[in-house]
């Protein structure tokens, strides 16, 4: 069994890296460089 998954957006920052989401984004909500590390970690997972 197939599946698609399709996603949408109103940003252009890439899921992980430097400019990723936990980066750019994580400060905002609150995060420590500790838990952007942390959250980055997690999403570059999941995108594998």
């Amino acid at each position: 069994m197939d599946t698609d998954i399709v996603v949408m957006s109103d940003v252009t920052n890439p899921l992980c890296g430097e400019r990723g989401a936990a980066v750019v984004y994580g400060p905002q909500k609150g995060a420590d460089f500790e838990m952007i590390e942390r959250l980055d970690r997690g999403m570059a997972h999941f995108a594998d």
